[in-house]
């Protein structure tokens, strides 16, 4: 068994943003070999560099990293706006999946607003609109994407 395991993806439209990424990590994996040592590397980003894109393409290019920002009643939540985009409504999402509604709702919803700010994501995967939730058809379509590679990663993962 590996003494060390690393696995990630890097998305950028900039081969100079990519090379400076992998720069840090190497320097941060490097000093994992010094005796009792940890490290936790920051990349720092441009604030605008994920409003450039749309909403469409930038959920294509993020949308694993993004389903793993959330809780898991958020993720279940989102996947089934997706699964019933354009539009579905609130209460027919909250009693399919059983979460509540009101306040206990909007609660595991929030899950969804902080990962669109940690990761500076152009815009939420879809709005509230009255009482129901709409999604683009193409931003459904890239969210599924990115769940069925999280389920295929895993699989692997245990896999081995």
């Amino acid at each position: 068994m590996p003494e060390y395991t690393l696995t990630l993806s890097i998305s950028s439209e900039s081969a100079a943003e990519i090379a400076e990424t992998v720069e840090a990590l190497g320097k941060s994996v490097a000093s994992l070999e010094r005796p009792g040592a940890s490290t936790v590397t920051y990349l720092a980003r441009e604030a605008s560099a994920s409003t450039d894109l749309d909403r469409v393409t930038w959920y294509r290019l993020n949308a694993r990293r993004f389903l793993d920002e959330l809780t898991p009643d958020a993720g279940r939540a989102l996947l089934y706006i997706a699964d019933h985009a354009p539009a579905v409504g609130i209460r027919t999402m909250a009693d399919a999946l059983g979460l509540g509604t009101g306040t206990s709702l909007a609660g595991k919803m929030a899950s969804i607003g902080w990962a669109v700010r940690r990761l500076d994501a152009p815009a939420a995967p879809f709005e509230r609109i009255r009482d129901r939730y709409e999604i683009e058809p193409e931003v459904a379509e890239a969210l599924r994407a990115g769940a069925i590679a999280k389920t295929a990663d895993r699989r692997r993962a245990r896999a081995r």
